[in-house]
């Protein structure tokens, strides 16, 4: 959001009083000159904006220093002029939609300083027209994916690739090809996008329904605030618009999104899972690397929530266990937002499919190398050690732990590294036991933090000193 040192709330409460109105001379001049059908498919914006920029410099300036109250008047003036021309449009008068260019064009200049749709909404009843050429404005803009002219053969090989994932709906290496592809978005059609988002939301969503490719409707999407990307999704039911709003609202995101986007998203997830292949294209895109999608954890636990066992298993069986301390971060998420959206039966059943993938990885010899580790599955496995087994089992668990770590001494091992590494996968297991009890016993947080370490009974001088702790 820009720094901004105006009011647009007080500006457009000035503009909507009767008074006069100043067009945006410059601009409509230079697209009066551009031949018919001209700007359907090309971008002169530098200029328009450089246009506007020699009429009225105080809104840029705005960023940084209040504007005189000869500068508030013109810009009143100026918005007075929008707002006639927004309520005017027709396509009889504009069939090439150059002045409705200039209106989107406008406002783009004028958000720089601060947030137009926003407020001009409450306060402006937009024409159905209007809409209507809002709509078709964007139906007929497209996005693109291009390279230079000097790009190399492998590199157009890899766009061709990218158009033939799109047709085909593989998400998964369409999104390994947005991040090496450079995406050229309009800003008209972001701007036509925010307004129909603000004015008349089922024509953005029947628009954005009709965008032919990815690119396409993620030149409609990225354009709008995570809230209107999440109602959006939810009221489509195109899978490419699907992809493409959770895909803006997780990439490279760190900071956690709003309650009512990570339900929206829930949404989405329960709607893709209903089709075991789609859910499967989906959970190897944003699932395999939790650390790719952090945003995305939270929404895919609550989607786990109200999914069927086979569709958990196949999020469980994507979900390597790993000892990265950001990928258990990341899955803590995901496994705290199923445990407080399900039910106990639920979460049973899915603590148990968690614990039994956990033991299948068994923590391999890379996981143990350097000593005793946590792992990214441990707030599933105190779910399980807590929610699934009887207390009396864990308690079992946990002292038969404690005997063979206290018995590692007596084994016969292959070489010294086995002896190391089954050592510190039964300290490993011992430690999750043990918290688990202090989580029973004394409502500790689920996730132990804290390094782990060699328990004090089970370390000695002949331990220490065989096997190298």
């Amino acid at each position: 959001m820009p720094l901004t040192m105006v009011s647009m709330p007080s500006l457009v409460a000035c503009a909507l009083k009767p008074g006069p109105s100043r067009p945006p001379a410059r601009l409509l001049a230079l697209l009066s000159g551009y031949p018919p059908g001209y700007l359907a498919s090309s971008d002169d914006h530098d200029r328009w904006f450089e246009a506007l920029d020699r009429d009225f410099p105080f809104i840029l300036a705005a960023t940084h220093r209040l504007p005189s109250n000869t500068e508030v008047a013109i810009w009143s003036d100026l918005l007075r002029w929008l707002v006639g021309e927004l309520q005017g449009w027709t396509g009889v008068s504009d069939p090439d939609s150059n002045r409705l260019t200039a209106l989107l064009a406008l406002v783009a200049h004028m958000e720089l300083a601060a947030p137009l749709w926003p407020v001009l909404a409450p306060a402006l009843q937009l024409g159905l027209r209007a809409a209507a050429g809002l709509e078709h404005f964007i139906r007929t803009r497209s996005a693109e994916l291009s390279l230079p002219e000097d790009a190399p053969e492998h590199e157009r090989k890899f766009l061709d690739r990218f158009n033939a994932d799109d047709a085909a709906l593989a998400w998964e290496q369409a999104d390994e090809a947005l991040h090496r592809l450079p995406l050229q978005l309009s800003w008209s059609v972001g701007q036509a996008s925010r307004a129909l988002a603000h004015f008349d939301f089922q024509r953005l969503v029947i628009a954005a329904d009709a965008a032919p490719t990815l690119v396409d409707v993620l030149g409609i999407v990225k354009a709008l605030s995570p809230q209107h990307q999440a109602d959006l999704a939810v009221a489509s039911s195109s899978e490419r618009l699907h992809f493409a709003v959770v895909r803006s609202l997780v990439q490279s995101r760190t900071a956690a999104l709003s309650a009512s986007v990570e339900q929206a998203i829930a949404k989405v997830l329960v709607t893709v899972a209903a089709d075991s292949e789609r859910w499967q294209t989906w959970l190897w895109t944003f699932a395999r690397y939790p650390v790719r999608h952090p945003a995305i954890q939270a929404p895919f636990g609550l989607a786990l929530a109200h999914l069927p066992l086979k569709a958990q298993h196949a999020f469980l069986e994507i979900c390597e266990p790993s000892t990265d301390v950001f990928s258990r971060d990341c899955l803590s998420r995901c496994f705290d937002a199923f445990r407080h959206a399900a039910n106990l039966p639920v979460r049973q059943g899915f603590w148990a499919a968690a614990y039994r993938r956990w033991e299948e990885w068994g923590y391999p010899p890379q996981a143990v190398v350097h000593g005793p580790a946590r792992s990214s599955f441990d707030a599933a496995l105190i779910g399980y050690f807590v929610e699934t087994l009887p207390i009396a089992e864990l308690r079992g668990y946990a002292a038969d732990c404690r005997q063979k770590l206290m018995d590692s001494g007596n084994g016969w091992y292959q070489s010294l590294n086995e002896a190391r590494w089954a050592r510190s996968r039964l300290i490993s297991r011992l430690l999750l036991a043990e918290h688990a009890l202090l989580v029973i016993q004394r409502s500790d947080p689920w996730l132990d933090r804290t390094r782990p370490a060699v328990p004090a009974y089970a370390s000695s001088v002949y331990l220490d000193l065989k096997w190298g702790f």
